[in-house]
């Protein structure tokens, strides 16, 4: 079937409707600044999901942070009947009587990678190290206060990484002696 011969008004071998025309340059103009407005707007969503995973990432990580400190904290105090101040760049122990050989947990601030570590003596030789919170930025950051005639200690940590931070004071009570 010859496509030109059922449309009225067609020539053969030129179709072309009575009404169509190409696009005007307003129209091509129109729709290229509708194009470029919505490729903006995508662009400025997408770029404020990356910061806002970033920033969720960051303060994440601090929150983190906080909580292994703080569980670490709360165990070792439970079985400690005694803490001891320390000089920089250690922050203080506790030391817990054991059957058999004492254990001592102390607290340091390590410089160089700027992380809050937990070595534990036993006997009174080092038996394990570990990092219990990584993005602390200075040695004051972290800080063990007792308690003057009491049986607690109160840690105040604070953990930075890019724009977030966190600070959380512990109020931490030895065992009675």
């Amino acid at each position: 079937m010859n496509l030109t011969a059922s449309l009225p008004g067609a020539r053969r071998g030129h179709l072309k409707l009575s009404d169509e025309h190409g696009l005007s340059i307003v129209e091509l103009l129109v729709g290229l600044s509708i194009a470029v407005g919505i490729a903006g707007l995508m662009g400025t969503f997408i770029l404020q999901f990356f910061s806002a995973t970033r920033f969720g990432a960051d303060q994440m990580a601090v929150t983190s942070d906080i909580q292994t400190a703080s569980l670490w904290l709360h165990r070792d105090v439970a079985e400690a009947d005694d803490f001891a101040p320390g000089v920089s760049p250690v922050y203080g122990e506790f030391s817990a009587p054991q059957v058999g050989a004492d254990r001592t947990y102390r607290y340091r601030y390590d410089s160089v990678n700027g992380h809050l570590v937990r070595d534990v003596y036993v006997g009174g030789s080092l038996s394990s190290s570990q990092v219990v919170a990584r993005h602390i930025d200075q040695e004051s950051d972290v800080a063990f206060v007792e308690a003057a005639g009491e049986t607690r200690v109160t840690v105040t940590l604070t953990a930075s990484r890019d724009d977030a931070s966190l600070t959380q004071s512990l109020e931490l009570a030895l065992r009675v002696r």
